[in-house]
């Protein structure tokens, strides 16, 4: 590749005819299309959260470690208090809500997860 210092002249024009279209040039040009106000809404919302979906995942992944230390700190209880049934029950319904907890933030995890990679299949974080 030549890269050359210079100012416009007639010749840079003249594959281009009258109408704008190339004379031999790209067959490959992209027809712009407009999209709908929603549709722009959509694709700002999606870029958004794509941009920030790494801080996002970061937390999640926090909150999910802490639940999953409540988890076993639930076992280790319910270990103990082996004998205990009221106990039991108890430790076991937090254990539970925990798991719950859990699961709710490895699904929005995982939909951030998604959001990324259809954001860098069309890049849509330029």
């Amino acid at each position: 590749m030549v890269i050359e210092e210079r100012g416009l002249m007639d010749s840079d024009w003249a594959r281009y005819d009258i109408n704008g279209a190339a004379l031999g040039g790209c067959d490959d040009i992209v027809p712009v299309v407009e999209l709908t106000k929603e549709e722009k809404e959509e694709q700002e919302r999606k870029r958004k959260l794509a941009f920030n979906a790494p801080k996002m995942m970061k937390k999640i992944e926090d909150k999910m470690s802490k639940a999953e230390a409540k988890i076993a700190e639930y076992e280790t209880q319910m270990e103990e208090h082996g004998s205990d049934a009221q106990k039991l029950v108890e430790l076991l319904n937090k254990k539970s809500m925990a798991q719950i907890e859990v699961n709710k933030l490895m699904e929005e995890y995982e939909s951030l997860e998604a959001i990324l990679a259809d954001c860098a299949k069309v890049s849509c974080l330029t």
